[in-house]
């Protein structure tokens, strides 16, 4: 098992040497915590760059070198809402519907487990798009409606923000 700094070592050795109490020390839930906190940001960082690869492979038309690219930024950060967006998104402008369908229902699992009431409006914004390429309108006037219902909701907070969403 790799491990993402030198404390699983130096635990272990403490552990080894009988001194079980000094390993704990070393394996302090806060330290742990913070290393956590680091690796998620690295992960949302690295996914961040496969997007942007992504982003430049398909500029230059090499759209299986593209989808490699979003597909790797989901792999390295599974609940970043944004690159499961963007590869929904980019899997949508390719006809990928069944595929990007799957990443927006992730999209919308996250947003709205994180309550984000903005990012479950978009989704629902471009899932109505998407059911629509697909023939599929009674799904796509529900999406659309859910997403008209928050953004109003959102424009009676903050009109200069939102109402452009529900004009």
């Amino acid at each position: 098992i790799p491990a993402s700094s030198g404390l699983y070592d130096k635990a272990l050795r403490l552990f080894l040497d009988g001194r079980l109490d000094d390993a704990l020390e070393v394996l302090k839930e806060d330290q742990l915590e913070k290393e956590l906190t680091a690796a998620k940001e690295a992960a949302e960082g690295v996914a961040k760059e496969y997007g942007l690869r992504g982003q430049l492979l398909a500029l230059k038309f090499d759209f299986a070198g593209a989808t490699r690219a979003y597909e790797k930024a989901v792999e390295a950060a599974p609940t970043s809402f944004d690159a499961n967006f963007n590869l929904a998104y980019f899997l949508q402008n390719q006809n990928a519907f069944a595929r990007s369908r799957v990443a927006y229902e992730r999209c919308l699992q996250l947003a709205k487990g994180e309550e984000t009431t903005e990012r479950v409006a978009i989704t629902l914004n471009n899932l109505g798009v998407l059911h629509t390429d697909e023939n599929r309108f009674a799904e796509a006037r529900a999406a659309y409606e859910e997403a008209l219902k928050i953004y109003r909701q959102l424009a009676a907070r903050n009109p200069d923000a939102y109402l452009r969403y529900i004009a």
